[in-house]
């Protein structure tokens, strides 16, 4: 009787089920799902879903940044230009505090060009500048090589002088003209007492003749030997006095020769002092100055200021060059690293700019390396806006800024890749596999 209830109800319910009492969605509940279903198809087809390489990101430039190191520890005693300014080559930045005035190592600068200028043409117009404000105490560690220079300058200013070079010369030319003179008479007394000789020679020859034949006595043959001897005596003494004045005139030419080698030595002197005092300059420059080294923006730390002490692994600012162009840096893992080339594109999201508020930077792989650092491949992403992202707004460059790079490797639409997710088509070569669990 029971069992007889329970059909005659579930026949009552399946009866309602199908009445028209329904309401409409139910009635065409199989249609909306039908519906949807095939709006989801639709959707899955078109729908790009992209294949992704995460890298870490960092913003820098090509050139890279120059970045301002100190070669010394010590306190800033000035600090010039000011954050964002645009300087050039050579732009004082900083002074380092040193035993040595800045203001006199400015003036021996000053001094170091005018000297420069002048010798460069050539070393003798040194004798023709001055030196302003040659005292300068306080000089430190450049000081023993200054003074060096002073003396060896003072001691070439002599030398070179007017009065100095002329009156020695002078005193050489007068003397080896007065023995030129003393020469010409010597060569002309020579002449005459070599004619006397050879007339008295002769004579002897015939007196001697006349002896051997008994026509003059011994007594008068030696009186004309004495007399030829006395000739050749004269003769002699003559031929002396001619060795004298020659041996005195290679003297004079000696001490002329002498007198030009102690002004190439006072030169060689100078030459070496002033390369010392300018090297001496320099270092003391690349110690204590911190200079830029090309034309660009300055950066400044903001923990930099008058009267902090730096240390020679402290960069106290940044120089980014004019011609600098914005990249990114990637550190690219092996995975997949064979479909990365050159034409991939690739969004990069700052962590100090959020996406979803300012867009992402947008770029292609411009380099890859070849060579692995630390298990990774260095890449360069040249940006297609440069610092514009893809809300159209600009990012403000601080070189460093770090973030996340996604190389996109190629894109498929969502229902080809649900549909190899669900096939169980194997991931691309070079995908790590899960562990094992056994």
């Amino acid at each position: 009787m029971e069992t007889e209830k329970e059909i005659i109800s579930q026949g009552a319910e399946q009866d309602h089920l199908f009445s028209e009492d329904l309401s409409p969605f139910l009635k065409k509940g199989s249609l909306w799902i039908l519906i949807l279903g095939l709006a989801f198809i639709a959707g899955a087809y078109f729908l790009q879903w992209p294949e992704v390489v995460k890298s870490p990101a960092v913003l820098t430039t090509i050139p890279n940044p120059y970045m301002i190191v100190p070669k010394t520890q010590g306190r800033l005693t000035a600090l010039y230009g000011t954050d964002q300014q645009k300087i050039k080559k050579g732009f004082l930045i900083a002074v380092i505090e040193s035993p040595a005035s800045y203001n006199d190592i400015v003036m021996l600068d000053s001094i170091i060009k005018a000297v420069d200028t002048v010798y460069e043409e050539r070393v003798e117009a040194i004798a023709h500048i001055e030196i302003p404000h040659a005292g300068l105490p306080a000089l430190g560690e450049v000081q023993p090589s200054y003074e060096r220079f002073l003396k060896a300058f003072a001691a070439l200013k002599f030398v070179l002088s007017d009065g100095f070079l002329a009156s020695r010369l002078a005193l050489l030319s007068d003397k080896k003209a007065n023995l030129g003179a003393v020469g010409h008479n010597l060569g002309i007394q020579k002449k005459l007492l070599g004619d006397d000789y050879a007339i008295a020679q002769a004579r002897y020859e015939q007196e001697k003749a006349l002896f051997e034949k008994g026509s003059i006595t011994a007594y008068e043959l030696k009186d004309q030997e004495s007399m030829m001897l006395n000739k050749r005596y004269a003769f002699d003494n003559i031929l002396n006095a001619m060795l004298i004045n020659q041996g005195q005139l290679q003297e004079l030419d000696e001490q002329k020769i002498q007198l030009t080698q102690v002004i190439e030595s006072q030169k060689n002197d100078f030459v070496e002092s002033f390369k010392n005092l300018k090297s001496a300059l320099e270092q003391w420059r690349s110690n204590y100055l911190l200079v830029s080294p090309a034309d660009g923006i300055l950066s400044l730390s903001a923990l930099v200021q008058t009267g902090n002490v730096v240390a020679p692994d402290q960069a106290v600012a940044y120089v980014l060059p004019e011609e600098a162009q914005p990249v990114v840096l990637l550190h690219l893992p092996q995975y997949n690293l064979s479909a990365v080339d050159r034409s991939k594109k690739v969004r990069v999201k700052l962590i100090s700019y959020p996406y979803e508020d300012y867009g992402v930077l947008e770029g292609t792989v411009s380099y890859i390396s070849i060579i692995s650092k630390e298990g990774t491949y260095e890449a360069i992403v040249t940006l297609d806006k440069s610092l514009k992202t893809s809300y159209n707004k600009s990012i403000t460059f601080i070189n460093g800024l770090e973030g996340e790079a996604e190389v996109v490797l190629r894109e498929e639409s969502l229902l080809k890749k649900l549909f190899k997710k669900f096939r169980g088509t194997p991931e691309p070569a070079g995908k790590p596999k899960p562990a094992n669990p056994e």
